[in-house]
């Protein structure tokens, strides 16, 4: 077997008639292969403690060419088909990624040399796997294919990454202009006599320094001041001590 393409993922649109998806490339085995659902919005068909992975056998099944030592269609060399049990439905893409272990489990006690340099291979896929791990990284589901991931150069101090407008790119945006404005504060105002509805604009308050009367706040007329002295409070008379 040789490995010929770079590829790892294949995307279809669904139509609510199709079942059956060609995955064209090498696997290994069934449990290689990751499928998800993913619609318009993005938004990923599954259930969350299962990565929203697709089921295996439960919503589809890997089909590969027929393979004699086995008796079963178990030859992916030259890929194999996804076959769903029920069509998925329109405005759905369909995501299938081959995702191997990064393990190496065959052993080659007569070439130990050739099996170190295996293993070695492997702990190298090992450690970057740690790495990926650790950074920004689009899911595995993420059917976007145009969206270059590269920063930009140089990029400026007191910025933020976002996507272009065509969703095609990363971009720097300064913090600054991510600054929103508030709405205009609205103003005390205040005169010895009632307030008349020429005074002022909607969300003003009004003091009538004569009558201790707060107004406000405005809308299109002025509403009924209210007093701002409350009422007198109790006296007591107080006694002497001899």
């Amino acid at each position: 077997m040789s490995i010929e393409s770079e590829s790892v993922v294949k995307l279809y649109s669904a139509n609510g008639t199709t079942t059956n998806f060609a995955y064209p490339w090498a696997f290994l085995d069934v449990t290689d292969i990751d499928v998800y659902l993913v619609d318009e919005a993005g938004t990923v068909l599954g259930t969350a403690g299962a990565a929203f992975l697709q089921p295996f056998v439960t919503n589809y099944d890997v089909i590969g060419a027929y393979a004699p030592l086995t008796n079963d269609y178990t030859d992916f060399t030259s890929g194999g088909s996804i076959n769903f049990v029920s069509a998925p439905a329109t405005g759905y893409t369909v995501v299938i990624l081959r995702n191997n272990p990064n393990t190496q489990d065959t052993s080659l006690p007569t070439t130990p040399s050739v099996e170190y340099a295996l293993d070695k291979l492997v702990m190298m896929v090992q450690y970057l796997k740690y790495q990926v791990s650790r950074s920004i990284k689009m899911a595995d589901s993420d059917p976007t294919t145009t969206l270059s991931t590269t920063i930009p150069n140089p990029m400026p101090t007191s910025s933020v990454l976002a996507t272009n407008s065509a969703g095609t790119a990363l971009v720097s945006v300064s913090l600054a202009s991510l600054e929103i404005p508030g709405a205009d504060g609205k103003t005390v105002r205040n005169g010895v006599i009632d307030p008349t509805n020429g005074v002022g604009v909607d969300g003003d308050f009004f003091i009538n320094t004569v009558s201790n009367k707060i107004f406000g706040p405005k809308s299109g007329s002025w509403p009924v001041g209210v007093s701002l002295i409350g009422p007198t409070g109790a006296t007591e008379i107080g006694r002497a001590h001899v």
